[in-house]
């Protein structure tokens, strides 16, 4: 009996620890939880971000698509100026038959170098928003990068959340059965006696 009221003192404590021990899983699981909701968010905006990086791609192609073309224009043009800078105005008079013959070749190098202005213009417009489209792209990129590696650490600490969880749980279990095992011994004990 004397054993058994022991026992049953230290099932007191035990009590005490259990109860702790029960706090420490219930924090544990919250924890566990809350991980796993930033762990989700954290996802969600992995998903986006590749989403934004994707779009910023496509831009970024068709952004080079134009300038392709762009510059295929301005270096005709650059050739159809560098070939008529070379011709004097006095030789389009005496090349041409009438005066509206040479009229129209004057509007024509006036709109020709107006047409080149805006090409080049256009040019280069398009390489300074690629340049633009370039930086934003490496920056989320590398926000990308961040987010993923932040998403490693938080299911690290996930991991090694559900591992102590799970050891808590062990050690509540362990105090149990040992409690148990010792109080159906002494009641045995005290039955033979």
């Amino acid at each position: 009996q004397k054993k058994l009221k022991n026992e049953d003192y230290q099932q007191l404590s035990l009590n005490d620890k259990l109860k702790y021990i029960t706090t420490e899983i219930e924090q544990t699981e919250n924890v566990i939880q809350t991980l796993g909701i930033e762990v989700l968010a954290q996802d969600i905006e992995i998903k986006l971000l590749a989403d934004e990086i994707s779009i910023k791609e496509s831009d970024i192609s068709l952004l080079n698509q134009e300038i392709n073309i762009l510059e295929q224009n301005v270096n005709e043009r650059i050739t159809q100026s560098y070939k008529f800078s070379h011709v004097s105005p006095f030789e389009y008079i005496f090349d041409v038959k009438n005066l509206d013959s040479i009229l129209r070749k004057v509007k024509y190098l006036t709109e020709t170098r107006i047409n080149d202005r805006n090409s080049l213009k256009q040019y280069s417009e398009k390489m300074n928003s690629l340049e633009e489209e370039e930086f934003i792209l490496a920056n989320k990129k590398a926000e990308l990068q961040k987010k993923r590696n932040e998403l490693e650490i938080e299911k690290q600490r996930l991991v090694e959340e559900k591992a102590y969880l799970e050891k808590q749980q062990i050690e509540k279990n362990n105090l149990l059965a040992e409690s148990r095992r010792r109080e159906e011994a002494y009641r045995k004990e005290l039955a033979q006696t």
